[in-house]
């Protein structure tokens, strides 16, 4: 099952694209201001998302504005019961990862790809920036101004994602932030 959307003429501009399970009470779309949140609800039990793909604008007419934040509504949202999640997209509107982005004992063995969306500025203090992931391979950091400081170390971590081989830094970062890195497996690279 993949979370995608396309933009038609429903009422709200766009729409959900299942497959072949009806997961639309797993997100919900909220304004902030300056565009809307994507709101991953609270899952209770597991479901067969494998892709999530977020929009990088949302609503109609006067409404339609950049989807700038990816939060949830419980302490894991989508993710918890997602193990079977393999792809994640967000577009580069995003600017702030939300409280318990991943959360920390959310497992995702089946993701191998992760981007960082270049207009991201604020990671949670709450939760992992990224998940636990035997899966995860290869990270793509192109935000260029993240402010990311928790209160305990959760950021890259070669016991949580132990298979991590490729960094890829976008050529304008010109700094990664304080503990965005934990340790890195022994055989990772840095590509620059």
């Amino acid at each position: 099952v993949t979370i995608s959307f396309t933009c038609d003429n429903t009422e709200n501009g766009f729409t959900a694209l299942n497959g072949e399970t009806d997961v639309s009470n797993l997100y919900t779309f909220e304004s902030n201001g300056e565009g809307y949140n994507f709101k991953l609800i609270d899952a209770k039990t597991s479901h067969t998302v494998t892709k999530l793909v977020v929009p990088d604008y949302y609503g109609t007419g006067s409404a339609y504005a950049p989807v700038t934040k990816v939060m949830n509504t419980g302490s894991y949202g989508i993710f918890e019961k997602a193990s079977g999640l393999k792809e994640v997209y967000f577009p580069e509107t995003i600017k702030e990862f939300g409280s318990y982005f991943f959360g920390s004992g959310v497992t995702l063995n089946d993701l191998e790809t992760f981007t960082f969306p270049r207009d991201l500025e604020t990671a949670s203090t709450t939760g992992s920036i990224l998940p636990n992931s035997t899966g995860l391979t290869t990270v793509y950091y192109n935000s260029k101004n993240l402010t990311y400081n928790p209160s305990s170390a959760s950021g890259f971590n070669s016991t949580k994602q132990p298979n991590l081989r490729d960094l890829y830094v976008s050529y304008d970062v010109e700094s990664l932030p304080n503990k965005l890195v934990v340790s890195f497996p022994a055989d990772m690279v840095l590509h620059y």
